[in-house]
């Protein structure tokens, strides 16, 4: 990840960087040359929650990083049936247990803090 933010500063590799960096993939020859990863789409998303992680961490560091997940008391449901409060709870439990310092706010109603997130 870091080799990937490292690219972006130069002119001719920058735009494959933001590309890889935005969890797009590269060809394997480009990915290659750079010297990048190149998961399969089915991995994007734990490689995506370990380089938050990583970036956390590393940014808890010099400043201490405030996250605020706004506006939970949505309808939405994923595809494994939990609501979308229970996801965000979730990782942010999960960001809680990761990263050294840094302050976690979940925005929701009472009544969502009490049927969905109690309820995990």
């Amino acid at each position: 990840m870091v080799k990937a933010i490292l690219w972006t500063l130069s002119s001719v590799h920058a735009n494959y960087a933001n590309y890889w960096l935005s969890g797009l993939e590269l060809t394997h020859a480009q990915a290659e040359v750079m010297g990048l990863p190149n998961p399969k789409s089915e991995d994007r998303e734990a490689e995506a929650l370990k380089f938050v992680r990583q970036i956390l961490e590393l940014t808890s560091d010099y400043r201490i990083p405030v996250i605020c997940f706004d506006e939970l008391d949505i309808a939405d449901m994923a595809d494994n049936g939990f609501t979308a409060a229970q996801v965000v709870a979730s990782l942010a439990k999960d960001l809680y247990n990761s990263i050294k310092r840094g302050v976690l706010l979940l925005a929701m109603y009472p009544a969502t803090w009490n049927d969905q997130i109690r309820s995990l």
